[in-house]
């Protein structure tokens, strides 16, 4: 009968959501996801007042061991302290006599890594190290912050999308026997791909300001000139002396 169709359409129905709630997302997006592309040119500096820290929380939105190991380079040029091999997988970083850096996340790694000694080998590291690394992210995201290279206001309508999109794929699990019950599995699918979508959306969200886009273009024009710097590179070698600052000042950034 007619009746049983369109409850068999209506029961069938939600499997379509998933569409409309991915032309919602792409609008939504478009409206939020406000940063222009900027063309990107070659950058033979690296960015001034930017450590390694925070250059590659700007960069890949978090502070990987690789960023870490960048800043304990960029220690050893600004003589802060020494790296001495003692194998050829193990490195010494020495203390030098000056005062620890006075910049808040450097100081905070720098304290960290001569907290037990002023010599330490690198395989030898506490574990109050590790811990220390831990809270140093969270000070990095926060300055990323304050200084305005990510947007507060971004990063609350993202977690807005993400908590709402969540709780609808919580009552969703939860509820599944309904749908089972009801014949309606088509709803379940349906309403578990539109969260799903919804959560990728809310992830997806650039939360950098103008100053942290701006930032992360000229990061590129930076990775661009290393990249392609093969001439320089040769330089290098012919005469270390003359080139040596400019490969000291870009060795953590690459």
């Amino acid at each position: 009968s007619s009746d049983l169709r369109v409850q068999a359409l209506i029961a069938n129905l939600g499997i379509l959501l998933p569409i409309p709630v991915a032309v919602l997302a792409i609008f939504l997006s478009k409206k939020y996801n406000k940063n222009k592309k900027i063309t990107v040119i070659p950058h033979y500096n690296a960015p001034k007042g930017v450590n390694p820290l925070l250059a590659a929380y700007v960069y890949k939105k978090n502070v990987p061991n690789s960023a870490i190991s960048a800043q304990i380079i960029q220690f050893a040029i600004d003589k802060y302290l020494k790296i001495k091999q003692l194998s050829k997988k193990d490195y010494e970083l020495q203390k030098l006599e000056k005062d620890s850096p006075s910049e808040n996340t450097e100081k905070k790694l720098y304290d960290a890594l001569f907290e037990t000694d002023e010599n330490v080998s690198l395989k030898k590291l506490s574990t109050k190290f590790f811990s220390a690394v831990a809270s140093l992210r969270s000070l990095v995201d926060k300055e990323a912050y304050d200084s305005e290279y990510f947007s507060r206001q971004q990063k609350k309508i993202s977690n807005r999308y993400a908590v709402l999109s969540s709780i609808g794929l919580f009552v969703v699990f939860t509820t599944a026997a309904l749908f089972i019950e009801n014949a309606t599995m088509s709803w379940f699918w349906g309403l578990l791909l539109s969260f799903l979508i919804m959560i990728i959306f809310a992830v997806s969200i650039d939360k950098r300001a103008k100053k942290g886009n701006e930032l992360y273009y000229e990061l590129e024009g930076l990775k661009m000139y290393i990249n392609t710097a093969e001439k320089h590179r040769i330089e290098f070698h012919n005469d270390p002396k003359k080139y040596l600052g400019v490969f000291e000042k870009l060795l953590p950034y690459a």
